[in-house]
Protein backbone atom coordinates (compact mmCIF):
# COMPACT_ATOMS: atom_id res chain seq x y z
CA UNK A 1 0.00 0.00 0.00
CA UNK A 2 2.78 2.44 0.91
CA UNK A 3 4.58 1.55 -2.31
CA UNK A 4 1.73 2.93 -4.44
CA UNK A 5 1.67 6.11 -2.34
CA UNK A 6 5.43 6.63 -2.84
CA UNK A 7 5.08 5.97 -6.57
CA UNK A 8 2.25 8.53 -6.86
CA UNK A 9 4.13 11.21 -4.90
CA UNK A 10 7.33 10.51 -6.86
CA UNK A 11 5.58 10.73 -10.23
CA UNK A 12 3.88 14.01 -9.29
CA UNK A 13 7.21 15.46 -8.14
CA UNK A 14 9.02 14.24 -11.27
CA UNK A 15 6.25 15.64 -13.48
CA UNK A 16 6.84 19.13 -12.11
CA UNK A 17 10.63 18.86 -12.31
CA UNK A 18 10.68 17.45 -15.83
CA UNK A 19 8.13 20.03 -16.94
CA UNK A 20 10.30 22.86 -15.61
CA UNK A 21 13.38 21.44 -17.35
CA UNK A 22 11.55 21.00 -20.64
CA UNK A 23 11.65 17.28 -21.26
CA UNK A 24 8.96 14.62 -21.05
CA UNK A 25 8.07 12.74 -17.92
CA UNK A 26 9.11 9.47 -19.60
CA UNK A 27 12.80 10.34 -19.23
CA UNK A 28 12.53 10.86 -15.49
CA UNK A 29 9.86 8.28 -14.69
CA UNK A 30 11.62 5.28 -16.23
CA UNK A 31 14.50 5.06 -13.72
CA UNK A 32 12.14 6.00 -10.86
CA UNK A 33 9.62 3.29 -11.75
CA UNK A 34 12.52 0.89 -12.27
CA UNK A 35 13.10 1.11 -8.51
CA UNK A 36 9.64 -0.38 -7.88
CA UNK A 37 9.03 -2.66 -10.86
CA UNK A 38 11.45 -5.25 -12.22
CA UNK A 39 10.04 -5.70 -15.74
CA UNK A 40 11.14 -2.77 -17.91
CA UNK A 41 9.21 -3.77 -21.02
CA UNK A 42 5.89 -4.92 -19.58
CA UNK A 43 5.59 -2.71 -16.48
CA UNK A 44 7.82 0.37 -16.57
CA UNK A 45 7.61 1.40 -20.22
CA UNK A 46 3.79 1.19 -20.52
CA UNK A 47 3.32 3.40 -17.45
CA UNK A 48 5.93 5.87 -18.71
CA UNK A 49 4.40 5.98 -22.17
CA UNK A 50 0.96 6.62 -20.67
CA UNK A 51 2.35 9.48 -18.55
CA UNK A 52 4.16 10.88 -21.57
CA UNK A 53 0.95 10.68 -23.61
CA UNK A 54 -0.98 12.60 -20.96
CA UNK A 55 1.78 15.23 -20.80
CA UNK A 56 1.96 15.52 -24.60
CA UNK A 57 -1.81 15.82 -24.91
CA UNK A 58 -2.12 18.57 -22.31
CA UNK A 59 0.85 20.50 -23.69
CA UNK A 60 -0.55 20.14 -27.20
CA UNK A 61 -3.53 22.28 -26.26
CA UNK A 62 -1.26 24.99 -24.90
CA UNK A 63 0.85 24.99 -28.06
CA UNK A 64 -2.29 24.90 -30.20
CA UNK A 65 -3.71 27.96 -28.44
CA UNK A 66 -0.39 29.77 -29.00
CA UNK A 67 -0.39 28.73 -32.71
CA UNK A 68 2.83 26.73 -32.37
CA UNK A 69 1.49 23.53 -33.98
CA UNK A 70 2.78 22.76 -37.46
CA UNK A 71 -0.13 20.58 -38.57
CA UNK A 72 1.53 19.15 -41.67
CA UNK A 73 4.57 17.89 -39.78
CA UNK A 74 2.54 16.84 -36.74
CA UNK A 75 0.23 14.63 -38.80
CA UNK A 76 3.12 13.07 -40.75
CA UNK A 77 5.05 12.39 -37.54
CA UNK A 78 1.97 10.93 -35.82
CA UNK A 79 1.27 8.57 -38.73
CA UNK A 80 4.93 7.59 -39.03
CA UNK A 81 5.46 6.84 -35.34
CA UNK A 82 2.13 5.00 -35.04
CA UNK A 83 3.00 2.82 -38.04
CA UNK A 84 6.38 1.83 -36.57
CA UNK A 85 5.28 1.47 -32.91
CA UNK A 86 4.44 -2.25 -33.25
CA UNK A 87 7.97 -2.92 -34.50
CA UNK A 88 9.36 -1.19 -31.41
CA UNK A 89 7.14 -3.32 -29.17
CA UNK A 90 8.21 -6.54 -30.82
CA UNK A 91 11.88 -5.54 -30.64
CA UNK A 92 11.61 -4.55 -26.97
CA UNK A 93 10.27 -8.01 -26.14
CA UNK A 94 13.08 -9.73 -28.05
CA UNK A 95 16.03 -7.67 -26.76
CA UNK A 96 17.60 -8.22 -23.35
CA UNK A 97 16.38 -5.50 -20.95
CA UNK A 98 19.97 -4.71 -19.99
CA UNK A 99 20.63 -3.37 -23.50
CA UNK A 100 17.44 -1.31 -23.44
CA UNK A 101 18.60 0.26 -20.16
CA UNK A 102 21.99 1.08 -21.73
CA UNK A 103 20.32 2.76 -24.73
CA UNK A 104 17.98 4.62 -22.40
CA UNK A 105 20.77 5.98 -20.20
CA UNK A 106 22.87 7.11 -23.16
CA UNK A 107 19.88 8.90 -24.72
CA UNK A 108 19.04 10.47 -21.34
CA UNK A 109 22.66 11.58 -20.90
CA UNK A 110 22.63 13.10 -24.39
CA UNK A 111 19.39 14.94 -23.59
CA UNK A 112 20.78 16.25 -20.29
CA UNK A 113 23.95 17.51 -22.02
CA UNK A 114 21.90 19.21 -24.73
CA UNK A 115 19.66 20.90 -22.13
CA UNK A 116 22.65 22.65 -20.58
CA UNK A 117 24.40 23.63 -23.81
CA UNK A 118 24.10 27.27 -24.86
CA UNK A 119 21.38 28.00 -27.39
CA UNK A 120 22.59 29.21 -30.77
CA UNK A 121 21.14 32.52 -31.82
CA UNK A 122 21.13 31.53 -35.50
CA UNK A 123 18.29 29.29 -36.57
CA UNK A 124 19.48 26.23 -38.40
CA UNK A 125 17.33 24.76 -41.11
CA UNK A 126 15.19 22.03 -39.64
CA UNK A 127 15.79 18.57 -41.09
CA UNK A 128 12.43 16.84 -40.68
CA UNK A 129 13.63 13.72 -42.53
CA UNK A 130 16.17 13.10 -39.76
CA UNK A 131 13.37 13.37 -37.18
CA UNK A 132 11.37 10.73 -39.04
CA UNK A 133 14.37 8.41 -39.35
CA UNK A 134 15.19 8.77 -35.63
CA UNK A 135 11.59 7.95 -34.71
CA UNK A 136 11.96 4.44 -36.18
CA UNK A 137 12.93 1.82 -33.59
CA UNK A 138 16.29 0.38 -34.60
Amino acid sequence: MYQNFFILIGIIFLSFISGMLGFGIAFSSIPFLGLFYSDLVNQVQPISLFLNGVTATTSFFGFLKSAYVDWKKAIVLAIFTTAFAPIGSIMANKINQFYIWIIYFFSGLYLAIRLFMPVKTEREKENFKIVLILSIPL
